[in-house]
C-alpha cells in the first residue's frame, strides 16, 4: 500500500513538473523578455547579473537566459 502510495505521489509530481516545464514560450513571450534584459542592459547592469534575473524572474535555464542577453545586447548596439 506505501509503496503505492509513493508511487501515485510521484507520478503525480511527473504530470505536475511537465505541466510546469514543458511549455514552450511564445514569440511574444521571448519579445517581452528581450525587451525586459534589453531595459537592464541600459541601465548599465552587468552581463551576469542580467542572465540571472532573467532566469530567475522567467523561470527559465540559465543557457536560455544567456541567450536571451546576447540577443538584447545585440538589439541595443544595433540601435546605436
Amino acid at each position: 500500500m506505501i509503496i503505492a502510495k509513493n508511487f501515485l505521489c510521484l507520478n503525480n509530481i511527473n504530470m505536475v513538473r511537465h505541466l510546469v516545464f514543458s511549455k514552450r514560450s511564445t514569440k511574444q513571450e521571448t519579445e517581452l523578455r528581450v525587451a525586459h534584459a534589453a531595459e537592464l542592459v541600459a541601465e548599465g547592469q552587468a552581463y551576469s547579473s542580467i542572465t540571472s534575473l532573467v532566469a530567475a524572474k522567467y523561470g527559465i535555464s540559465g543557457k536560455r537566459a544567456r541567450q536571451i542577453t546576447s540577443i538584447a545586447y545585440l538589439l541595443l548596439k544595433d540601435d546605436i
